[in-house]
């Protein structure tokens, strides 16, 4: 589990899957090789709802505290929006900064987060994290001649464990329910209102 902060004094917390440190762990594996510089292009991706946005939160702390990457200015691209986290301080760029910035700050992590987030052209480390909704998507992992990591569906284990840490007034009979009912998906599985979950 992780707190992060969001907001002015504004905590939410994060349930941290195996799956997000196990994929963190072969990342940094990863880039410490000597082949890194030839292959600085990620992909990962989940079925939409099962919680990228969250893993890429977690992404972002460790980065910040793991040695082979917490000196590396960060571009964050949610969307359209770009923040740039460079020594402990975060700025809000245009499209057109954040591309010069990608182009020519080779020691820059540029990570991309979202459905409808278009890429960059970037010759730093990149992590493109994504639904396969993402018309861009597929398109940037030919690009890049790499193939993407995925994310699998929460097991009805996992979304027990997430209950219990973040969602403890919900009925475990409602959990298994939605279970059977969408699958391993969490955002129908803790929507709160009855009923059908959110189009």
């Amino acid at each position: 589990m992780l707190d992060i902060m969001i907001a002015r004094g504004t905590l939410t917390r994060i349930f941290i899957r195996d799956c997000y440190i196990k994929w963190f762990d072969q990342f940094v594996l990863d880039i410490k090789r000597p082949e890194y510089k030839h292959r600085s292009k990620f992909g990962l991706n989940s079925t939409p709802g099962c919680g990228k946005t969250r893993a890429t939160n977690f992404i972002l702390k460790m980065a910040r505290s793991t040695p082979e990457l917490r000196d590396q200015p960060i571009l964050y691209q949610f969307d359209t929006a770009f923040l740039y986290i460079k020594l402990d301080r975060v700025f809000m760029l245009t499209r057109e900064d954040a591309q010069d910035i990608v182009r020519v700050e080779e020691e820059t992590f540029y990570i991309l987060d979202g459905n409808f987030a278009v890429p960059l052209l970037s010759k730093c480390l990149t992590l493109f994290i994504s639904s396969p909704a993402n018309e861009f998507f597929e398109e940037w992992l030919m690009q890049a001649m790499i193939h993407s990591s995925h994310f699998p569906d929460w097991s009805l284990e996992e979304l027990h464990a997430c209950r219990n840490l973040c969602y403890e007034a919900m009925s475990p009979a409602i959990v298994d329910e939605r279970f059977k009912k969408y699958g391993g998906v969490p955002y129908y599985v803790f929507w709160p209102a009855p009923g059908l979950p959110p189009s």
